[in-house]
Order: C-alpha cells, then structure tokens, then sequence
C-alpha cells in the first residue's frame, strides 16, 4: 500500500495550494469519494483468473487521499469561530472512533470472507453514504441566499 501514501505526501501541498486559490472545498470532497469509489469498484471487480495491475488504481486512490485533507479546511466555514475548539475536538474524536472500529469491522470482514468481496462492498457503501452527505451540503450550500458570499469565503486571498 506504500504507492497510495507516496502519492498522498506528494500531492497533498499541491492540493492545499489549489484550495486556497480556488476554494470549491466540498467540490473537491466529492471528487475524492468519486474516485475512491472507482478504485473500490475496480477492487471488487478483479477477476481471480486474471487479475490486471492494481497500480493504476492504487495512483488513483493515493491522489484522492490528498484530496481528502480539504475535510480539515471546511471546518472553520461552516463552524463559527467561538465553537472552533469544539467542531475540531468532535472531528478528532469521530476521526479516532473511525481508526479503532473499522479495523475492527474490516477484520471480521475477512475473517468471513477470505475473497475480500464483502470487505470492498462495505468500503463501496460506506463511500455511497459519503458521496450523499456531501452532496446533500452542496446541494444546501447553492439554496442559501448568500452562496456566491460563501464561495468567496471559501478563497484565502493572499
């Protein structure tokens, strides 16, 4: 798995750069699960007669780890500033519940299924209910009055 974390440790200041110029924070969360979800699909896909090279994929799943750290950066737009503390303690706390169960989770996955099979259909489902989450906020985000004032926020000017 070290391709994914190479390219994530590459990518990740490019990324923070693009953001910080450009915004679209929850555009680009979507991009990730979207690509996360092409790789888990090609995972699950594999034929065990004749695998074909992961590497492709794995290139694909180490850029949208990179993606993924714009998560950190939503926080302060939505969250008001007396309650910062607090929106990031939650999230490291949602963030360390999820290394400690999905281990878990995934191991007694295999443990049943030894064909990876329903491990890659969790990781799939699992991304199905991000993508709508992220999607829902996007979709919240262009209802309100002032989008065009949150986009602009979503920018750090130099």
């Amino acid at each position: 798995m070290s391709v994914p974390d190479i390219l994530a440790v590459v990518f990740v200041p490019f990324t923070g750069f693009f953001v910080d110029k450009f915004g679209y924070r929850l555009q680009v969360l979507i991009l990730c699960c979207v690509m996360l979800l092409i790789t888990h699909s090609f995972f699950l896909s594999q034929p065990k007669s004749s695998p074909r090279s992961p590497i492709p994929f794995l290139m694909i799943m180490g850029t949208a780890y990179s993606l993924l750290t714009v998560l950190w950066s939503v926080v302060p737009l939505i969250i008001p500033p007396n309650r910062l503390t607090h929106a990031f303690g939650i999230m490291t706390a949602i963030f360390n519940m999820s290394l400690t169960i999905f281990p878990i989770i995934v191991a007694s996955l295999i443990t049943n299924d030894e064909s990876f099979t329903t491990t890659e259909i969790f990781f799939i489902l699992s991304l199905f209910c991000s993508l709508a989450g992220l999607v829902s906020l996007l979709y919240m985000e262009t209802k309100t009055s002032d989008y065009e004032e949150v986009n602009e926020m979503d920018q750090f000017d130099e």
